[in-house]
């Protein structure tokens, strides 16, 4: 599949994230995804870090596809809410807790952020 994110919608979410102060959390990037629900094993992320990808999900890839299909305009986004461990000798491991942590501390961000973006685009896209 080519060109699954609509690149104008792509834009007006950078636009909107500069004018919150997040353009620094705001990064493009190759997003993949893998089976769950588990997390990655060192053997996937460095099978995925060599073909390119910079996140990586469960669920976001077939929904895209499955919108495409459909006709529908496609605009995601991630919070990426844990770091992947891609060393065999790291005793750390992915936490469940941790992940939900970071969701609910960003809560706020990414509410802010869906807010003002939807803004956005029902001013500059009228239908």
């Amino acid at each position: 599949m080519n060109k699954a994110y609509n690149r104008e919608l792509i834009d007006q979410g950078k636009k909107v994230a500069r004018e919150l102060g997040m353009g620094g959390m705001v990064h493009e990037g190759t997003y993949t995804c893998l089976g769950g629900p588990n997390f990655e094993t060192v053997a996937e992320l460095r099978m995925l870090k060599m073909l390119g990808a910079d996140a990586v999900g469960m669920s976001t890839v077939h929904e895209v596809i499955t919108a495409r299909h459909c006709d529908m305009t496609v605009l995601a986004f991630s919070l990426i809410t844990n770091i992947c461990i891609t060393d065999y000798e790291c005793h750390d491991k992915p936490n469940h807790e941790e992940v939900m942590d970071v969701g609910k501390m960003r809560q706020d961000t990414l509410k802010l952020f869906v807010k003002k973006l939807v803004e956005y685009i029902a001013q500059h896209n009228p239908q």
